[in-house]
């Protein structure tokens, strides 16, 4: 229509053609929202990074913050550093680098709700590690690294979207809430409704670990098991899984990374002095004294601190 009114000759007022370009857009945006928000790619958000040190000692009283560049995300084989809180979307790729625990909420009104606890070095201290060793898996080598991805499934009453979670090494605790949720181990598929469980996988030896803290878990494929809670299996690409007994051990390790080193806080920088005003206490033993001066109002501050030791 407007190149015909040039072609004519014809006046054409850009004010009024901007104005009527505008209610269209504006229009546009308000037809069928529901649907534009259904049809989002995104899954959820990186919601937190904890360090994580392997030690003979499985318990370990402060958090660490790691590195950053820890967390990796591939989009398009374009491979991006992020930070909590970074979106991923369909068909997202994470990596999760040694010594380092990521939290991934999923809040996507397409896929459901929950949060996968990414744990690459599961099996951090001596004691975990041999109880891993006993029911036929190793430590963890290497960084994690997890996919996300969808599918449509069509049930009686409708094609519904169900979320994947891909483990191609490492370990995940997941934490569901509802939605459906499938997670791929080893070619293996996890169905899960809404519960917690534990799956570790060691790519380089094809072994793989399902721990079910609460709730129960069906493997397609393997119709004979039911991991119900407190049950575990270890597996590999193929035959049926073979339940085992995991020690102390090894479940307080799977307790650390989802939960215990999530409400740990950060290791102070004066760990046993309790700070009142310009002066530190030491319990008993002595006293701190902290004289501070800033030579400017902009720049940062000179301090002296003198400890005396108890009289």
């Amino acid at each position: 229509m407007l190149r015909r009114a040039i072609a004519r000759g014809h006046a054409v007022d850009l004010r009024a053609m901007w104005h009527a370009l505008t209610m269209i857009a504006w229009s546009l945006s308000t037809v069928a929202p529901k649907d534009a928000r259904a049809q989002s790619q995104r899954i959820g958000f990186l919601d937190g990074v904890r360090g994580v040190a392997l030690q003979a000692d499985c318990n370990r009283d402060y958090a660490l913050k790691s590195p950053r560049g820890s967390i990796r995300l591939v989009r398009r084989n374009v491979e991006l550093p992020v930070t909590p809180v970074d979106t991923a979307v369909v068909e997202d790729r994470l990596r999760v680098r040694r010594y380092t625990d990521l939290r991934f909420r999923v809040d996507a009104r397409r896929f459901g709700a929950g949060t996968f606890f990414l744990s690459p070095e599961f099996g951090r201290c001596t004691q975990a590690a041999t109880g891993l060793r006993a029911v036929g898996v190793e430590l963890i080598v290497g960084e994690g690294s997890y996919e996300l991805t969808s599918r449509t499934e069509r049930l009686p009453r409708g094609q519904v979207e169900r979320l994947v979670l891909s483990i191609e090494n490492g370990a995940a605790t997941v934490e569901w809430a509802h939605g459906l949720l499938s997670v791929i181990a080893l070619g293996r598929e996890i169905r899960d409704s809404g519960t917690v469980f534990t799956v570790l996988v060691d790519s380089a030896r094809n072994r793989a670990l399902l721990y079910v803290r609460a709730g129960t878990v069906t493997m397609a494929g393997a119709t004979a098991m039911r991991a119900t809670e407190g049950r575990a299996f270890v597996f590999g690409r193929t035959g049926p899984p073979q339940p085992v007994a995991l020690s102390t051990a090894v479940l307080s390790d799977v307790t650390y990374h989802y939960s215990t080193v999530w409400a740990q806080r950060y290791k102070p920088g004066f760990p046993k002095w309790r700070v009142l005003g310009g002066t530190a206490l030491g319990g008993a033993a002595a006293y701190v004294i902290w004289r501070s001066t800033r030579p400017s109002t902009s720049g940062p501050f000179d301090g002296t601190v003198i400890v005396t030791p108890p009289l």
